[in-house]
């Protein structure tokens, strides 16, 4: 199996997929598949963007609040609707299956792309989020605002090739184990952190 990127990781992703909006994509090819990846990267610092400071709670929630939407809680597309064919031998995979939203900050687990960056022991980070119109964005540790899904006719929805993913908000009862690894205690990332993990000196 041969996996190439559509976009060159010197280029530390700072073009977009020309078939997606936000996220770029791996291509895995082999004989009879060749299957369209959307994947979630923490991006790498030396390609990172502005970082934002992190307005008030009025600007991130003020396009939710405007409709009394109700936006917290664990967020999760179904199992079985994680994957949809595109066209012959390509399929799209939904690039985060499940986050949690407390209004203020969102809860999400990434993947790196080089050993030697820092991480979260288990890969997970609670951070920063907005709202930019009805798009749900958090700030990753290294990388710039991204758009997380979509707030639609009351649900979370992610653009997708073929149709969007459709996110389902997850009762206590229906927890599963990963969905609980994002709701145990944990801070808000330091964004003083750099890709070495140390801490950038406040003066």
């Amino acid at each position: 199996m041969r996996m190439t990127s559509s976009v060159p990781f010197a280029e530390c992703f700072g073009r977009r997929h020309p078939t997606s909006s936000t996220w770029p994509s791996l291509h895995i090819e082999s004989n009879a598949v060749r299957l369209v990846v959307s994947t979630v990267i923490l991006l790498l610092g030396a390609c990172a963007g502005g970082r934002g400071s992190g307005s008030a709670g009025a600007t991130r929630i003020a396009s939710a609040a405007k409709n009394g939407a109700d936006t917290t809680g664990l967020w999760r597309v179904p199992r079985d609707q994680r994957s949809h064919g595109v066209s012959a031998g390509v399929v799209a995979i939904a690039f985060q299956h499940h986050f949690y939203f407390d209004g203020d900050s969102v809860v999400v687990s990434l993947a790196t792309l080089k050993e030697w960056m820092w991480r979260t022991p288990d890969d997970t980070y609670r951070l920063r989020a907005r709202w930019q119109g009805a798009d749900l964005q958090y700030l990753p540790p290294f990388g710039d605002w991204t758009t997380l899904a979509t707030f639609r006719d009351g649900r979370f929805e992610q653009a997708a090739d073929g149709g969007p993913f459709i996110f389902e908000r997850v009762a206590d009862r229906d927890f599963e184990d990963e969905d609980r690894l994002l709701l145990e205690p944990r801070e808000k990332h330091d964004y003083r952190r750099r890709t070495d993990g140390t801490l950038e000196s406040s003066n």
